[in-house]
């Protein structure tokens, strides 16, 4: 994943070549004793695991085809640069979208989601990542469904909740014929009621959104995306990770405690095993172990081994 191939499908098949609770993309077909000796092979379904049904391995993964792929596409762009590490993610309709392509952030987003889905997203994406001391601009979903105005709180309560700093994006003033009359309004009362810092009216910021969207007049331009990121961002503080670190005594107890490993063969990963904080891995019949500072999600872990392999 060094950014030189756009790939992704093989990526993953890779991926799951080598980690068992990674999923297959699509439909593979395990040669006899790829598992190790007695492994018949068989086909493996699109989206099982690679090696279910070799020794403890199961076929169902913890991660899934959508979830593996969209966290590769973040590696490949971390590792061209593409992707800032760390720091501002936006989650959320449209709005975060163009967050997101104009200022290089991670997140999650779906055009024409309203702020029911919006929750949701920001829900299924703190699961599998930490967004401690991160700004996350949310895109409330607001203009695509006024109706679910009352989920906005629960956004930024969810944000807060996980560690991040919410920032909530406001809206342009739509058409003539479909303006976003009062949205801002609510918009702003509720961020303060939540203690979530709001962008104010886009009009505000960039006079002459109908002319520059004038399908919509919601969206702004790519540089003023970034106008609005370098404006909102400096002033929030990340928060500092006070996750304890384990020393290396520790990792050898918990690695002797915790040990069980499938062995496959001297070609193969074997069954990757994720509790107390450490992943252990047996490659080519030798133990590794990695200590993880801060995530105790064993997919998600799994990954990270992967990425460094």
């Amino acid at each position: 994943m060094t950014g030189k191939s756009d790939d992704i499908t093989a990526a993953h098949l890779d991926l799951a070549m080598e980690f068992a609770d990674v999923p297959v993309p699509y439909d593979v077909v395990r040669p006899k004793g790829a598992g190790g000796k007695g492994d018949p092979g068989g086909l493996v379904r699109k989206g099982e695991s690679y090696y279910g049904g070799v020794g403890a391995n199961k076929a169902k993964t913890q991660l899934t085809i959508e979830e593996t792929q969209q966290r590769l596409r973040e590696q490949r762009d971390l590792n061209s640069g593409k992707l800032k590490p760390g720091g501002d993610i936006a989650i959320g309709d449209s709005l975060a979208q163009g967050m997101i392509d104009a200022n290089k952030m991670g997140g999650k987003v779906r055009v024409g989601a309203g702020p029911n889905e919006v929750l949701g997203m920001i829900q299924s994406y703190m699961k599998e990542n930490d967004i401690r001391g991160k700004n996350v601009y949310i895109g409330t979903g607001m203009p695509n469904n006024p109706a679910e105005a009352d989920k906005i709180q629960e956004q930024i309560k969810a944000v807060k909740q996980g560690g991040g700093n919410p920032i909530v994006i406001g809206t342009g003033p739509g058409t003539e014929r479909k303006p976003t009359t009062g949205q801002n309004e609510k918009l702003q009362k509720i961020s303060k009621e939540q203690g979530a810092t709001f962008t104010g009216p886009l009009e505000d910021m960039f006079p002459g959104m109908r002319k520059t969207d004038p399908t919509m007049g919601l969206h702004l331009q790519p540089e003023q995306y970034k106008q609005l990121n370098k404006k909102f961002s400096p002033s929030l503080k990340p928060v500092e990770d006070k996750t304890p670190k384990m020393n290396s005594d520790k990792v050898s107890s918990l690695s002797k405690e915790n040990e069980k490993l499938t062995k496959i063969n001297n070609n193969m990963i074997a069954q990757v095993l994720v509790k107390n904080n450490v992943v252990t891995v047996s490659r080519a019949g030798d133990t590794q172990v990695t200590v993880l500072a801060s995530n105790e999600n064993s997919s998600d872990s799994i990954l990270m081994q992967a990425m460094k392999a």
